[in-house]
C-alpha cells in the first residue's frame, strides 16, 4: 500500500508537536529528533506506505524521504488531521526501500 501524500507538499503540514522526553530518547538511540525526522515529508522523492505489522488498533504508516542528505524512516499517525511522529531513524531497511523507488 502506497499512501500519498501529495497534497501536504507544498502546503502547510501540521504536526502535533512531539513529547520532549520521547523526543530526547529518540535521538540519543536513533541519532534524530521527531522534530527534524519532520524533514523526510519535504523530500519530493520520499513516500509513505501502511505498517502492517502495527496498525491493529490505528492506520500506522512508514515515511521514507530525506533528512541532512540521509535516508531516514518515520513511523506516523495521521490523528485529528495531525502528523504525530512515533518514531525515526536512519535504518538500512528504510534505504533500501527508498533506493528501490527511486532507481
Amino acid at each position: 500500500y502506497c499512501i500519498h501524500l501529495k497534497k501536504y507538499q507544498n502546503s502547510c503540514m501540521v504536526f502535533e508537536r512531539p513529547d520532549p522526553v520521547k523526543d530526547r530518547a529518540n535521538r540519543m538511540k536513533h541519532g534524530i529528533s521527531l522534530h527534524d525526522a519532520r524533514e523526510a515529508f519535504d523530500d519530493p522523492d520520499g513516500f509513505s506506505i501502511l505498517d502492517q505489522a502495527h496498525s491493529t488498533n490505528e492506520m500506522r504508516l512508514f515515511r521514507f524521504g530525506k533528512v541532512a542528505g540521509r535516508v531516514c524512516t518515520v513511523r506516523f499517525v495521521l490523528r485529528a488531521g495531525k502528523i504525530r511522529i512515533l518514531r525515526a531513524g536512519f535504518w538500512r531497511k528504510g534505504r533500501k526501500k527508498y533506493d528501490e523507488k527511486n532507481d
